[in-house]
Order: structure tokens, then sequence, then C-alpha cells
């Protein structure tokens, strides 16, 4: 994102990257996707601390995550799509990461341990994450029409 505007649209050939700007905002699109500049769009939201409802797979230890409904947003591609976890244990050894993003929703999952060293805290579970009030923030750039 950025806080200039040149008015310009191009394609960067050296990064395969499709570039617009609009209002002092510029979508760098990975995908080769170029979109109309009146139709650039930030969509936010927040999954809502202490209502998140965390969910996992018991096969898989220290896991928990969310399917983050992002249709009322209007993107008529897949937008590109930052996060970040917010709540109320910041001492967490994690990882996270976006999967089957879409136009509509992404999944984020999280990996980690909640304590001060990994394997010496608490294993991550929906149960921890939701005890600890953990929320998403996130933020999606793309197109709507």
């Amino acid at each position: 994102v950025s806080t200039q505007s040149t008015g310009s649209s191009g394609i960067n050939a050296e990064y395969g990257l499709v570039e617009t700007e609009k209002r002092g905002m510029r979508i760098l699109s990975i995908n080769g996707e170029e979109g109309i500049e009146p139709c650039m769009t930030v969509c936010s939201g927040t999954t809502g601390r202490g209502t998140t409802n965390w969910s996992g797979n018991s096969g898989n230890p220290n896991y928990a995550a969310k399917v983050v409904d992002i249709a009322g947003c209007g993107f008529i591609s897949t937008p590109l799509i930052t996060t970040s976890i917010e709540g109320d244990d910041w001492n967490t050894v994690t990882t996270h990461g976006i999967r089957a993003a879409s136009k509509t929703s992404f999944t984020i999952n999280v990996w980690g341990w909640v304590g001060y060293w990994a394997n010496a805290g608490t294993p991550l579970s929906p149960a921890v994450a939701d005890k600890n009030n953990w929320n998403i923030n996130w933020i999606a750039m793309g197109y709507t029409c």
C-alpha cells in the first residue's frame, strides 16, 4: 500500500506484478489480474474478541483454526489478505498462515505454545485460544468490479 498517488497504472515485468493506484492506494497483484481502478477496495475486520469460536483437529496437537467470512466485502476475485492475532496472552510461541483464501473467505491456521518457551508452556488448542480471547484482525485489498 502506498500513501503517494501518482495516478499511474502498469505492469512491472521484472516481478510479474500489476500495479494500480487509486487515491493513494496501490495494489500489487502477484496473480497477474488487473482490475478497474475505481473498483479497488480495502476491507478490514475482526473475528471478535471473546467471540471467535476457534476450531481444531484433535489429530493435530498445538493447533487451532478459524474460517473467516469476508463475503461482505464484495470481492470479485481472491484479495490480498494480511492478518494479526490479538488477545490476552502475549507470551506465545506461534506461527500462523492463511489457507484456502477465496473472494468470500479464508482459513487461518495457528500452531504453537502459550508460554515463555516452546514445549514448556501450554500446547495451543481451540480451548486455549478461546480462553485467551484470541481473535483475528484482518485487512483485505482487492477489486469489487
